[in-house]
Parts: C-alpha cells; sequence; structure tokens
C-alpha cells in the first residue's frame, strides 16, 4: 500500500495533510500534527544514539560531525563478526572452518571519462569491517575470530590528488582490526595461519538477480576456495539485526522522516517535483550527515503517482505540480551504509 500526502493548511504551530491511502480498502482522512521546534527534533535524535554524542573521540569511532550518529566500529562490527563466526562453526564441521575472505569495493569511472561515480562500498563487506575506503579486503578466521584487512599499496602521486597515504597502522586502529597488510601480501597472510580452506561469496541476489562471482587474487590457486557456505549464513546473519544496527536504522529512518516533513513544509503549487527531491536531498545530509540516498528519489505528482518508478532518467521528477494535486513522495537517505524507506 502506498500513502499520498497533501499540505493543505499551516499555521504557526499546527500542520493539517490530506493522506490517501492507495490499495484494497484505500481511505482518505484529514489529520494535524503539531509541528514541534527543530530543537526538540535534535533532542529526539540525540536521544537514540547509543554512543552518545559526549562519547569521547576514539580512533576507530565513525560520524559526520555534531549531532550526527556516532557509531563505534568495534562494538557495531564485533558482535556482528561473532555472530557470523557462530553461524559457520554451526555449519561445518571444525576440520572445514577455514577463513572468511571478502572483496570490497572499487571506485568506478563515469564510462570512458576520468570522472568518477560516487563511491558506495560493497554492502556485505561494509557489513563485516565498516571500511569506507575503496580498494580494500577482509578476512575473519572462523576457528579464532581473528580479523585482518588488506589496503592497497598506493604510489607517492596519490598524496598530490587524494590526500595524506596511511599505513597499516593507522587502519588496524580506524577499523579495530587484529591485522592490517597490503594486498601484495594476502597470499602470504593466507599461507601462514594454515586455514583448511578460504570461505568466499558466491549466490544470486534475490531481489536483483546479480550473480555474486567468487574474488580471485594473486595466489589464490594455491587455496581451496570454498563457496557452498558463506553466502547463505552472511545473507541470513544480515536479516537478523543487532541492538547497534536497530539504533542506526532508527537514526537513518528518523532522519529521513523528519526530511518528508521538510517537503511537506515546502510543497506549494507552481513548485517543481525535482524541488522537493532537491528539499530532500539537502535536509537528510544537511541535518544527518547522509551523503547518499538509498535509491531512486520519486517526487510523483498529479498522474506520475501511479508510475510505480517514476523519478529516472527518462522521467527525472520534472513536471511542475498544480493546485490540488495529490504528490507521492518515495525517497529514503542512507547512513553508515544503512537506509531508510519512506
Amino acid at each position: 500500500m502506498f500513502l499520498q500526502y497533501r499540505c493543505i493548511g499551516l499555521t504557526k504551530h499546527c500542520c493539517h495533510l490530506h493522506f490517501t491511502a492507495l490499495g484494497p480498502g484505500a481511505t482518505h482522512t484529514v489529520i494535524s500534527y503539531k509541528r514541534a521546534p527543530h530543537r526538540t527534533d535534535a533532542t529526539r535524535a540525540r536521544a537514540l544514539l547509543f554512543a552518545a554524542a559526549s562519547m569521547p573521540e576514539q580512533e576507530h569511532c565513525f560520524h559526520m560531525g555534531p549531532g550526527t550518529l556516532k557509531i563505534d566500529r568495534q562494538e557495531f562490527h564485533g558482535p556482528i563478526q561473532q555472530e557470523v563466526i557462530k553461524r559457520m562453526r554451526a555449519t561445518l564441521p571444525p576440520e572445514k572452518q577455514g577463513i572468511i575472505l571478502l572483496q570490497g569495493g572499487d571506485v568506478l569511472p563515469v564510462y570512458s571519462t576520468d570522472g568518477e561515480i560516487l563511491f558506495r562500498q560493497e554492502a556485505y563487506f561494509h557489513y563485516l569491517f565498516g571500511v569506507n575506503e575503496d580498494g580494500f579486503w577482509g578476512a575473519l578466521d572462523v576457528r579464532t575470530g581473528r580479523s585482518y584487512l588488506f589496503m592497497p599499496k598506493l604510489p607517492d602521486s596519490y598524496g598530490v590528488w587524494m590526500g595524506p597515504i596511511q599505513g597499516p597502522d593507522y587502519y588496524r586502529a580506524k577499523y579495530a582490526v587484529d591485522e592490517v597488510a597490503y594486498l601484495q601480501d594476502i597470499a602470504a597472510v593466507l599461507e601462514a595461519a594454515g586455514p583448511p580452506c578460504i570461505h568466499v561469496l558466491q549466490g544470486t541476489n534475490t531481489d536483483s538477480g546479480s550473480n555474486i562471482v567468487p574474488p580471485s587474487f594473486e595466489g589464490s590457486n594455491a587455496f581451496q576456495l570454498e563457496t557452498a557456505t558463506l553466502f547463505t549464513q552472511l545473507t541470513e546473519a544480515r536479516v537478523h539485526k543487532t541492538p547497534q544496527e536497530m539504533v542506526l536504522m532508527k537514526y537513518v529512518n528518523q532522519v529521513g522522516s523528519r526530511a518528508h516533513v521538510a517537503m511537506m513544509e515546502a510543497c506549494h503549487p507552481a513548485m517543481m517535483e525535482y524541488q522537493m527531491e532537491s528539499t530532500f536531498r539537502h535536509y537528510t545530509y544537511m541535518n544527518g550527515g547522509c551523503r547518499h540516498q538509498g535509491y531512486t528519489c520519486i517526487a510523483a505528482s498529479g498522474p506520475n503517482g501511479a508510475v510505480l518508478h517514476y523519478g529516472h532518467a527518462g522521467a527525472p521528477n520534472d513536471r511542475q505540480m498544480s493546485d490540488g494535486d495529490l504528490v507521492l513522495f518515495d525517497m529514503g537517505c542512507e547512513y553508515y551504509r544503512y537506509g531508510s524507506v519512506l
């Protein structure tokens, strides 16, 4: 069921909204809600933080500045890693328990140009390790729980264009892992650990239909790559959220919800649909530190509300809204690779 809303009146303290539910048993209703001061909204948001705003700055803490959610990577990803290890141990006999190896995402060019698509980390890799940077790999020993990151060895010219080049010690502290080595040393590090096999991802995403192909690295032929277990266990683990994940999901949904209210307040006849998209994007980044959106923003007015995935490149939220139009706003923001859907 979809929900459409139209602002039919504003006062200093209240906003009157007309809601239309689309689907079986559709109903129409008019409600009013109190327009709480922004200070109250910010106070409620801060109450959701599992690491309070006063939390001391730590090397392995992620946040996007004052007022945004602070995440202790060690406390966030530690329980996730332990749950995945628990699932792997319960599925495999001891003699077949090896090391999980995941490949992180890489920056992609805009076709043949030297421009780049804004990077977002591969979801499975981020789930286990929380790494922001591209070009990393990660490993987790099912037998011992030891965690590893493998980083690219960057040329000196990288520092000119992209900023200071950091070493393994920096990333070991930042991501709270046991060991960081360079990518060129993956085979040597894995061989020293002596696993019976390397667990890698192979499977099909049932939503997109896309296949996940097992990664390969220099020296991978020397290891037995086990592909039957990890995809199922890691995917199932992601279904069951930890308390820390729940707090993060509440935060990002609260930011997205307040952005929807900001669109309600800003929406007026003669405005363009994309101006509502712009309002949402600006609010979530400006007030919540959400640089990315979870999916293509849908700002559909009038007849466009009947198009399920409106907002695509061929229909880029470009209709001018008229007085009396019903509007359907389907937008969600993303923080630390967790998204809202509203």
